[in-house]
């Protein structure tokens, strides 16, 4: 079987920028893990599902960025059918031809990263299923009819996929059982401790005081806590990590602490004014922790 190399281009090259990410110890032992398992010329897939806004796609940028290999993210969220990943046909000087998609220019680029971006969104639940073949250890590849060759994934390629679950995620379904079964690695996200999100905000907002960035992630913490003890976990109510960036940001540019928590978090001003005013009494000892863990830049 002919393989990819002499008929589908490579990406070109699309190395993401560094910038500051925050990672426990245990996250960190993970991907050493999958960079000890790709160094060894195996393959290894990795799955990152958390709550929103708590940096599951910055992870898989800056793990990229980080390692200087190029970043092909493939929004699964509008695949509708199996081979619209791979390529389409167009018209070209009144003739048709076959044009290879980035998901195949990905799959072909060695050391590529490659981000499956929403796994349980796609708008039919039958449209990844030619990509088994691609994840899979023993085929890793697909044959296309339409170029008449085998696509073999190119050596050191690594699949992460991000999803989020839950009742509230409109539009998501059930992960396939076989699907996440080619996942050998699966992380889940949360919150970082409060210390490490004052950081993360005052190094992205270096124009808050340390005493408003103190304020804004207690308060988010508060929300958090709010909404874990009335629904058991976290839900789309949930301050993200990327709602408090918003609202740091605001308060920054000269909103007041209440305009700029009802302008990132709820029109519900009865629910904000109730947690807001509890949560400057609350002090640090009600902010929620996912684990005691020491984080540090990727």
């Amino acid at each position: 079987m002919e393989t990819v190399g002499t008929k589908v281009e490579t990406l070109t090259a699309n190395v993401p920028n560094k910038k500051p990410y925050l990672v426990s110890d245990s996250l960190r032992k993970r991907l050493n893990v999958v960079d000890s398992i790709l160094s060894e010329g195996a393959n290894v897939n990795v799955l990152i599902s958390g709550p929103k806004g708590c940096g599951k796609t910055e992870l898989v940028t800056q793990y990229a960025a980080t390692r200087g290999r190029p970043l092909a993210t493939i929004q699964v969220g509008g695949l509708s059918e199996p081979k619209q990943l791979f390529g389409q046909m167009v018209l070209k000087d009144g003739a048709t031809s076959y044009q290879p998609g980035l998901f195949i220019k990905a799959i072909s680029t060695p050391n590529a990263v490659i981000h499956l971006e929403e796994l349980n969104r796609p708008e039919s639940d039958k449209a990844l299923n030619a990509i088994f073949s691609v994840l899979d250890d023993s085929t890793r590849g697909i044959w296309l009819d339409e170029l008449g060759v085998f696509i073999r994934v190119a050596e050191g390629v690594s699949f992460f996929a991000t999803l989020n679950e839950g009742y509230e995620y409109i539009g998501t379904m059930p992960l396939d059982v076989a699907l996440a079964d080619r996942f050998a690695m699966k992380l889940t996200l949360g919150y970082l401790p409060h210390d490490d999100e004052v950081e993360l905000l005052r190094h992205k907002t270096p124009r808050l005081t340390e005493e408003q960035a103190e304020e804004i992630v207690t308060t988010c913490e508060r929300l958090r806590l709010e909404d874990k003890n009335n629904h058991g976990a976290f839900h789309d109510g949930s301050v993200s990590t990327r709602s408090m960036l918003y609202i740091g940001d605001y308060v920054a540019r000269g909103l007041s602490f209440f305009e700029a928590f009802s302008s990132v978090v709820t029109s519900d001003k009865e629910y904000l004014e109730r947690v807001l005013s509890t949560s400057h009494f609350a002090g640090r000892d009600v902010g929620y922790q996912e684990a005691e863990e020491n984080y540090d830049l990727l």
